[in-house]
């Protein structure tokens, strides 16, 4: 009888854990950057930033746990994980970017919107100075904690807020 209990538990505990799919969408009152879709472009080895998209969004992966991930695969047919987090350093426009290094930020999402280490502090700028240059032409999106630099030096920032669409 008690290993029943056990067993049932353990399944609970499994189907709770399991992973969702979601997308993010950008909340603003400004219609030009209003309910676009956030979508990860290539920026270096084992990175993506993220950038505004069309009316469509990429798919990501969350966990019970707030772990947020893209899963790729490698040229050898092995799959690799990229771990939603943020460019965390002095000075540089604070990227929401997908890196295979470990995450850095604790993510929630409360309400439908996306937060992370406690902070809903999103905004939106072009010509950031990424690797690429891909700013210049799109929205990236960034996540300004205390003491990051100030995104109205930016051009075209704006804030906003990130919805979550979690599919079931």
């Amino acid at each position: 009888m008690k290993f029943s209990t056990i067993l049932t538990t353990a399944a609970t505990s499994l189907a709770l854990a399991q992973a969702r799919t979601v997308r993010f969408f950008t909340e603003s009152n400004d219609t030009q950057i209003n309910h676009k879709g956030l979508y990860s472009t290539h920026e270096g080895a084992g990175i993506n930033y993220m950038f505004l998209g069309g009316d469509d969004a990429q798919n990501y992966t969350i966990t019970d746990y707030g772990e947020i991930f893209l899963s790729q695969d490698s040229a050898d047919g092995s799959t690799f994980k990229q771990t939603l987090s943020i460019v965390n350093y002095p000075n540089v426009f604070p990227y929401l970017q997908l890196s295979v290094t470990p995450d850095n930020v604790n993510w929630y999402i409360d309400d439908g919107y996306l937060s992370g280490n406690g902070s809903d502090n999103f905004w939106v700028a072009k010509n950031t100075s990424d690797p690429y240059n891909f700013s210049q032409y799109s929205y990236t999106i960034g996540l300004f904690l205390n003491g990051s630099t100030d995104p109205k030096q930016y051009d075209a920032a704006a804030r906003v807020k990130i919805l979550a669409d979690i599919q079931d």
